[in-house]
C-alpha cells in the first residue's frame, strides 16, 4: 500500500509540473490555439481528478503513529489555521478568474512582479500556507500515510520552489535578484 502511495504522489507532482510548465504550455498553444484558451480548465480537472484520488488512498490509512493529545489537538487546529489564512491572503494576488479557467487564459509577455500584501514578507505564501496545512493535518491525524504525503510535498515544494526561482530570475532579472534579498522564502525571519 505505501510504494503504492509514494509512487501515486509522485507520479501526481510529476504531472502537475509537466503540466505547469511554460513549455508544455507554448506547445499546446502552438498545436492547439483555439483549444488553448480552455488549457486552465484542463489543467485544473487534471489536478482535481488527480488530486481525489491520491487523498483517498492517503487518507486510508487509520493507524496512529502517537497518540493524539489535547495539546497536538490545539497545535494542529491552529497550524490548519494559519495555513488557511495564508493560502486565502495570498490568493488575493491572482486573478481567481483566470486561476479558475473562467477568464481567457494566455501566456502573459509582459508579467509584472508581484511584490506586494503577503508577498513582502514571503517569497512562496502559497507553499508555506500549504506547509502549515499539513503539518497541522498531521500532528492531527498522524498515521504513516499522512507523513509520507507530508514528506513528499514538502520535498515537492522545495524543488518546486527552487525551480520557480529560477524560472523568475530569468524573467525578472535584478528585480527578483533584489527582492530574493529582502524577503525569506517561506517564513519572515525563519527561513
Amino acid at each position: 500500500m505505501f510504494t503504492t502511495l509514494i509512487i501515486g504522489w509522485v507520479l501526481y507532482f510529476v504531472i502537475h509540473s509537466f503540466l505547469a510548465s511554460n513549455y508544455i504550455k507554448n506547445i499546446f498553444q502552438i498545436r492547439l490555439p483555439s483549444l488553448f484558451r480552455y488549457y486552465r480548465i484542463f489543467f485544473n480537472l487534471v489536478a482535481i481528478i488527480g488530486l481525489i484520488i491520491m487523498v483517498r488512498l492517503t487518507f486510508n490509512d487509520n493507524i496512529l503513529l502517537f497518540k493524539q493529545t489535547t495539546f497536538l489537538s490545539i497545535i494542529s487546529i491552529v497550524l490548519i489555521i494559519l495555513g488557511l489564512v495564508v493560502l486565502v491572503i495570498a490568493s488575493t494576488a491572482f486573478n481567481i478568474k483566470e486561476f479558475l479557467g473562467i477568464e481567457t487564459y494566455e501566456i502573459k509577455m509582459e508579467s509584472k512582479l508581484v511584490t506586494k500584501g503577503i508577498y513582502k514578507f514571503m517569497r512562496h505564501p502559497l507553499y508555506t500556507g500549504t506547509i502549515l496545512l499539513l503539518s497541522g493535518y498531521f500532528l492531527y491525524v498522524p498515521t504513516l500515510s499522512v507523513l509520507i504525503f507530508l514528506i513528499l510535498t514538502f520535498v515537492y515544494i522545495e524543488i518546486g520552489s527552487r525551480l520557480e526561482e529560477k524560472k523568475l530570475l530569468i524573467e525578472f532579472g535584478n528585480d527578483y535578484t533584489e527582492y530574493c534579498k529582502n524577503v525569506k522564502r517561506y517564513f519572515p525571519f525563519i527561513y
